[in-house]
Formats: structure tokens, C-alpha cells, sequence
């Protein structure tokens, strides 16, 4: 397994890095970081051969060779090239400026990249990060767009609905005739690095022309104007004298276009279109904004205004519209010469600089070729070298497996005794759970008994009680009885008596009349008929 995610490894490497030297670097940085174990160095190394963002996918494929305790540490620090595109919503309110800008651009051969954001914006606020990679404003998208459409895009509209994908990377281009680098925005912690935040904040202009755009002041603005159908700008410039270069605005025609966008006599212009109008002279600032329908300019608020004000007024100027100026003097004859002799003097200097370039060109690419056939031979002959190294890395990989496997292990050693104790805490928690409930329930039925032989006594108590009344009165029944019948013995034995005296009674009288039988009637009868 090991060997076969060291040979796909090697053969990634081989097909996105070319150049033998930073292979070598590569595997290098691979082999101090797993004796070091320092992963700022290696990122830091990393970065020298991730160079561009095609490049970014040997992140991913290095980090399987990472070990686990570095890997979150490692997410962090390097962009991730999968990172899913998000939305970022801005709102214009007034003249304040969303505080963001972008670079880049078709004509550059790169896509559209934010290089500045300022702090506590509402770009910042929405989440716009420096690094970011436009891939849709408002629903277009930008991958065919010059970096002159995207600023009118963007300065066109108060809403901007943007979708982008942060790549960490932005391209470098201080001038015309440099080759395009690309330089990460973040640091690497732990290293002394760091972004180079005035080129990342002028490139914008530095990629338009040779002579890097002035930095621009607090009351400095940027305007954009679309001369399609219209009569042109309306508005007249100079250029200024020796002790203070630059071309200004000597006059703003009426309802113009200059007037709408707030241009007034003394402003200067510091570049249009990216190119540089401080130092540029008369001819290069008439090309510059007669070229194009399409202005980006960058004004400086009244800047020569004291140059009108003492009369130092140079004589060349011209007016920046289309419109039919009087004739028929020579001073005007004389000024349109000179204007079209300046113009031919910058259209032959365009000419020679674009001459220029394509000899450059076609040096680069010769030496491109002679470098790709050097780096062929090389190659054919590091083959070699590349399989040693790979067997060596192959080893490497085999033993950071071992070491990880035997991590993993230990790992899974406390995770299964953690496990275990939880399961014997959790064991003993029950068995009190459950002795404390029999414990209350003993305690309960142990209640429940005390109380239902308080109940059983109360009720034999109640019960003897009853008993021992009713035998009482049944003694007392018992007693009257008696006495009842004692009393009847008595009077019947009084009845006799009674009946015996007066038996006596009449054997003591003489019997001369024989007389009715007399009717006895006991004391108790008498007593009867009395009642």
C-alpha cells in the first residue's frame, strides 16, 4: 500500500513539476521535514515550488504524507484548492466607495483576483478577502473579461452580487515586460515572511503600463466615463510647467460630461486607464485619452489650481471633445499641427515598443525551447536519480506508515481503555442506582409493615375493647336476668304465703252460709288491674 501511494505520489510530481531543481526541493523539504518535524519549514518550502495556482493540487497530495497530529494545523495554513465558491453581496449607499479592488484580467492572460481590501469596509464586511478569485459579477462571468470591463462593471451599478472561491494566491506584474508571478497573501506562521502589501495594492494599474500608477491620497478619486455617442469629455487640458509636471483641466465646458462627473478647472489627472499622466508628456496624455471611448480616470481634487490663479497658464492645450472649434487662425492651425505631430511621435513610440516586445518575445520563446530541450536531457538523465530517490522516499513513507500504525494503535489501546473504565463507571453507577432504590423500597415497605401493625394493634386494641363490652353487658343481662328471676321467686313465694294466710284465714271461720268460691288474685295481678 505504502509503495503504491509513494509511485502515484512520485508520478503526480512528474507531471506538474518539469523542472528537475524543484523536484529536488521537493523531496528534500520532504525528507528534513520528517527528521525536523517542523511544518512552518515545510510549507515554507512547499511554497517555493507551489508557485502558481495550477500547481495548488500538491497540497492535497502531500498530505497523506503528513502525520495525523499535523494534518489540522496543515488545513489551516495552506488554501485549499477544492474550497467551495460562496456569494458575497455588496451595497453601494452614496459616494463612499465599497473598499475593495481587483487586478487581473484576459489581456493579462489571468482571471479577476481581489488585491486590496480596506478594514472595516463593507467589503470586509461582507467577508471579501484579498485573495479571492471572481468567477461571476451580477450573475456574468468574468472569465473572458478585460480588467477595464470588470471596473466599469463593478462602477456601473450601486448592487454587486459576486461569486468567488479563495485561492490565497494573487498575480504579480509591476511592468509590461515582466514575466507574471504569483505571491501568497497570508504568511506562514512561525516564519518572518510576509505579503508584500504595496504591490498587492497597485497592481491594478501596474499591468496596463510600463510606469506604475501613482498611490493614490485621501481625497483622490477614481472616475469612469463611456464617450460612446457622445460629443466627447467637454473639457480642455494642459500640461503643467517644470517645477511641477502633470496635465491639469484649463476649462469645463458647460453641461458637459466633465461637469457631470465634477471635473474642475485645476484638477490633475494622475493616470487613465492605467496609464501614468504625472510624469508623462504632452503627446503620451493625448493618446491616452483620446484612445479609447472608455475612461478610467484617477483625479486629484484642484491639485494645479494655483497654476491658474497666478496666471501660469502654459500655452498648449486642447480640448477633449469632438465638436468643431473656430478656424481660420493660425495659432489653431499651428496647434493642430503640433498635435498631430505629437500623435506621431506616440503612435511611433507605440510601434517601437511593440516591436520591442515581440523581439522580446520571440527571445523568451527561443529561450523557452533551448530551456525545454535542456530540461529534456536533464530529465532523461535525473531518471535515474528520480527512481533512487523514490525508493528512498518509498522507505520513508514505509516507516512514517509504521510509526503511524503504531500510533493508531496506541491510540485505539486508550481509546478501548477509556472505553472500558466508562463502561465500569457507568456498571458501577447502575449497581448504586439500583442498591439505592432497593434501599428505598425496603425503607418503604419497612413504613408500609410499621404501619399496618400499628393498624393490626389498633384494630385488635378496638376489637378486645368490643369484646370486653359486650361480655359486660352480657353480665349485666346475665345479672338483671337473675335479679329478674330472683324478684319473680320472691313474689311467688309472697303469692303462697299470702295464699296460705288466708287459707287459715277461712278454716278458723265458722261455715254457716255456704258462700261463692272466693277469686284469688296475687299482688302482682292486683297490680296489673290497678294499672
Amino acid at each position: 500500500m505504502e509503495k503504491q501511494i509513494a509511485r502515484q505520489f512520485r508520478q503526480k510530481v512528474q507531471a506538474l513539476l518539469e523542472d528537475e531543481s524543484e523536484r529536488d526541493t521537493l523531496y528534500t523539504s520532504l525528507r528534513e521535514y520528517h527528521e525536523s518535524m517542523s511544518l512552518s519549514e515545510l510549507i515554507t518550502d512547499l511554497r517555493k515550488v507551489v508557485n502558481s495556482p495550477d500547481r495548488m493540487e500538491l497540497f492535497e497530495d502531500v498530505r497523506p504524507l503528513i502525520p495525523l497530529k499535523h494534518q489540522v494545523e496543515y488545513d489551516k495554513i495552506v488554501p485549499n484548492r477544492l474550497a467551495k465558491a460562496r456569494i458575497v453581496k455588496l451595497v453601494k449607499n452614496g459616494p463612499d466607495s465599497l473598499g475593495f479592488s481587483l487586478r487581473g484580467g484576459v489581456e493579462h492572460g489571468v482571471g479577476i483576483y481581489v488585491a486590496h481590501v480596506v478594514p472595516s469596509s463593507p467589503a470586509e464586511i461582507s467577508g471579501l478577502r484579498v485573495g479571492d478569485e471572481v468567477l461571476r459579477i451580477n450573475g456574468y462571468s468574468v472569465n473572458e473579461s478585460t480588467h477595464e470591463e470588470i471596473v466599469l462593471l463593478t462602477q456601473s451599478t450601486n448592487y454587486i452580487e459576486m461569486k468567488i472561491r479563495h485561492i490565497g494566491m494573487l498575480p504579480i506584474k509591476r511592468t509590461r515586460t515582466d514575466q507574471l508571478r504569483w505571491e501568497y497573501v497570508h504568511p506562514v506562521p512561525g516564519s518572518p515572511e510576509s505579503p508584500n502589501g504595496t504591490v498587492l495594492g497597485e497592481v491594478i494599474n501596474n499591468m496596463s503600463n510600463g510606469a506604475p500608477s501613482p498611490k493614490m491620497g485621501k481625497e483622490d478619486r477614481r472616475v469612469f466615463v463611456n464617450l460612446e455617442g457622445t460629443p466627447g469629455l467637454g473639457c480642455s487640458i494642459c500640461g503643467g510647467p517644470a517645477y511641477k509636471p502633470g496635465v491639469f483641466v484649463k476649462n469645463v465646458k458647460p453641461g458637459s460630461i466633465a461637469e457631470e462627473i465634477g471635473l474642475k478647472l485645476g484638477d490633475q489627472f494622475l493616470d487613465v486607464n492605467g496609464i501614468n499622466l504625472t510624469h508623462a508628456d504632452y503627446g503620451e496624455a493625448i493618446s491616452a485619452l483620446k484612445g479609447s471611448k472608455q475612461l478610467t480616470i484617477t483625479v486629484r481634487p484642484q491639485e494645479g489650481e494655483e497654476l491658474f490663479k497666478d496666471n501660469i497658464i502654459p500655452k498648449k492645450s486642447i480640448h477633449l471633445d469632438n465638436e468643431s472649434q473656430p478656424q481660420d487662425s493660425e495659432e489653431k492651425r499651428a496647434e493642430r499641427e503640433e498635435l498631430e505631430r505629437l500623435r506621431q511621435i506616440a503612435v511611433d513610440r507605440e510601434k517601437k515598443r511593440q516591436k520591442k516586445e515581440t523581439e522580446e518575445r520571440e527571445a523568451e520563446e527561443k529561450k523557452k525551447q533551448e530551456e525545454e530541450q535542456q530540461s529534456k536531457l536533464q530529465k532523461r538523465k535525473s531518471e535515474e536519480d528520480d527512481e533512487e530517490i523514490s525508493r528512498q522516499l518509498e522507505q520513508e513513507l514505509l516507516n512514517l506508515s509504521l510509526t503511524q500504525q503504531k500510533l493508531d494503535d496506541e491510540k485505539k489501546q486508550e481509546e478501548s481503555r477509556k472505553h472500558q473504565e466508562s463502561r465500569t463507571q457507568a456498571q458501577r453507577r447502575e449497581s448504586e442506582r439500583k442498591e439505592k432504590q432497593t434501599r428505598q423500597e425496603l425503607d418503604r415497605l419497612s413504613e408500609h409493615d410499621k404501619k399496618r401493625r400499628k393498624e393490626l394493634e389498633l384494630q385488635q386494641k378496638l376489637e378486645e375493647q368490643n369484646r370486653l363490652q359486650q361480655e359486660k353487658e352480657e353480665r349485666m343481662r346475665i345479672h338483671r336476668l337473675q335479679q329478674e328471676a330472683k324478684e319473680s321467686e320472691r313474689e311467688i313465694q309472697r303469692e303462697q304465703q299470702w295464699l296460705s294466710q288466708e287459707a287459715e284465714k277461712d278454716l278458723r271461720k265458722p261455715n254457716l252460709i255456704p258462700s261463692p268460691p272466693k277469686t284469688y288474685m296475687s299482688p302482682s295481678a292486683a297490680q296489673g288491674v290497678r294499672n
